[in-house]
């Protein structure tokens, strides 16, 4: 499929169809979501995968986000094939300057992979090109990955240059100069702290490369902080320890935890692996670390969270519920289980087939108030199959259903036939107004649960922080760690370590409702069977997405 696409992509660009699609964009947010998305690819070839994304860089911006985001997604995949297992593969992305609402952001892919000759580095960027026709053989790929992205760039009015060398790695970098929109950081830096960090720090520690970012990131953040070569230098004082390597054993973890009741441990991920520590001031950073993910610990761990909002003015929020049948077409596991979960909760009936052959089959031979067609399944595609049905005179509705989507595929959409299109991965608001749109909601006499209302006045006084910019800015990193977790919830169920981060996530921002159903959730978990688990899960995630979406409205 990806060979496809790239094919596709290709030919339209040398034929002048497909241009830009400039939107305002929260740059930083995009590529933290894209760096995060090889966490497990990094891991499974055991390689230091090292990503700083500067935090001054303006909220947002004007930009094809979609086409950037394939770009580096490009760089970073040929940066993790090309090199072997632990090697280094380091992604930066930079502020170089703000001149006339101009930012100039510079990109930058580095790894410790094969490399490539002197003499293939003039080719390298052309359509089919490899450095070595042996590559292909070994790695795989059409050669196009590169000559797309650089088109791409050059229409973005820059360049990818490259420096390498045989045997000593790549690397792929470019500037952007893009309209500000909103010149506010992505991570508001806070200006006064009482707050004593330490970090373990060991000039000759192998792995911990890391720290030069983390380093970074307090400097940006005006966080004052000392280095430790060892534990015996962490004082009763110190409120958190941030430790990137495994580099003492779970007894002394908890032993320095337990000695010191004020302090805190961020455990920051490599390649050896997530270190485990049972103890309840152990708290992990996964690899690679996000500035959002390390300043949402920071934060959080640094207020305290032993009060809790009222709940008494929380509203009743009812999910609308349907009476219908729906044709789910997507070849996705992971989606199934998804929109199946989001119809369920809605009483709606559906049918899942996994091609867009079965999907006219049971289009001809059932009755079905609405289609969700993906567009890329195998056997036949969503458009070929929504083609073949309007040749048939089926007239029913049909939403599209793909990531990714720009104005010319809405177009070649709706040409097939489509009557509308659902954006990948799915958000319940617009779930929910496509459905109101061509169904007919009904009225439910069950029971409607309690849910909490996101009040940043509440949380900036429980917390004792003023600066609501200092609030917002958690909300957001709470709202973008939440997506993580509902992703994973989504794709392995929920399990105990789950419910375990929630907890203190949730208890830091006071959302009390969530808290009492974590908690309980938590102490009965063991002897959930499968009927308890799916019940469990739903409405775990109903939690979730009644906050992201009050965050999501701000």
């Amino acid at each position: 499929l990806h060979v496809v696409n790239d094919i596709l992509d290709f030919s339209k660009l040398e034929s002048g169809e497909l241009a830009l699609y400039e939107t305002e964009a929260n740059l930083f947010a995009e590529m933290e979501a894209t760096v995060a998305t090889f966490a497990s690819l990094s891991k499974s070839k055991h390689i230091n995968y090292y990503v700083y994304t500067d935090t001054t860089i303006p909220k947002l911006l004007k930009c094809d986000a979609q086409r950037l985001k394939q770009v580096i997604n490009n760089l970073i995949s040929n940066a993790i094939k090309f090199t072997p297992n632990d090697g280094e593969v380091h992604v930066k992305i930079l502020l170089k300057s703000i001149i006339n609402n101009k930012a100039k952001i510079h990109f930058s892919i580095k790894d410790s992979g094969i490399g490539i000759p002197k003499k293939k580095q003039g080719t390298i960027f052309d359509a089919f090109s490899q450095a070595d026709d042996s590559i292909s053989r070994e790695f795989g790929g059409t050669g196009l990955g590169l000559a797309i992205s650089s088109q791409y760039i050059n229409m973005m009015g820059s360049q990818i240059q490259l420096k390498s060398a045989q045997g000593e790695g790549s690397e792929f970098f470019f500037d952007l100069e893009l309209e500000v929109v909103d010149e506010s950081s992505s991570i508001i830096q806070t200006h006064e702290h009482n707050i004593e960090i330490a970090i373990l720090h060991l000039e000759d520690m192998i792995g911990c490369a890391i720290n030069d970012i983390v380093f970074s990131y307090l400097d940006a953040w005006n966080y004052s902080y000392t280095k430790v070569n060892t534990l015996e230098d962490v004082s009763d004082t110190t409120d958190i320890i941030i430790v990137c390597s495994k580099i003492f054993d779970a007894v002394v973890c908890k032993d320095t935890l337990d000695k010191h009741k004020k302090l805190q441990l961020i455990y920051i991920e490599g390649i050896d692996g997530q270190f485990a520590c049972n103890h309840e001031k152990f708290h992990l950073v996964e690899q690679p670390m996000t500035g959002s993910a390390l300043f949402d610990k920071i934060i959080t761990l640094t207020q305290d969270s032993t009060q809790l909002l009222t709940s008494e003015n929380s509203p009743k929020v009812e999910t609308p519920q349907f009476s219908a049948h729906i044709l789910i077409a997507e070849d996705n596991e992971t989606n199934q289980i998804l929109i199946s979960l989001l119809l369920k909760e809605r009483a709606i009936e559906h049918t899942i087939v996994d091609n867009g052959q079965k999907a006219i089959d049971a289009a001809l031979e059932n009755e079905y108030d609405l289609i969700f067609m993906d567009i890329n399944m195998p056997i036949l595609d969503g458009i070929s199959a929504t083609k073949e049905l309007r040749k048939k005179h089926y007239d029913g509705t049909i939403v599209s259903l793909s990531a990714n989507v720009i104005e010319s595929d809405l177009l070649s959409f709706k040409e097939a036939g489509i009557n509308d299109s659902l954006n990948k991965p799915i958000i319940p608001q617009e779930l929910d107004a496509i459905l109101t749109k061509y169904l007919t909601p009904v009225s439910t006499t069950e029971s409607i649960k309690l849910y909490d209302t996101l009040d940043i006045e509440k949380i900036s006084s429980a917390l004792n922080i003023a600066d609501k910019n200092v609030i917002m800015t958690l909300v957001k990193s709470f709202a973008s760690s939440l997506v993580g977790i509902k992703k994973s919830i989504e794709k392995e169920g929920v399990t105990a370590d789950i419910l375990h981060n929630l907890k203190g996530m949730v208890g830091n921002l006071r959302f009390s409702e969530f808290q009492k159903f974590i908690v309980h959730a938590e102490t009965e978990y063991e002897e959930w069977d499968e009927d308890a688990q799916k019940k469990q899960t739903l409405e775990l995630l109903k939690h979730i997405e009644e906050i992201l979406k009050q965050i999501d409205a701000l």
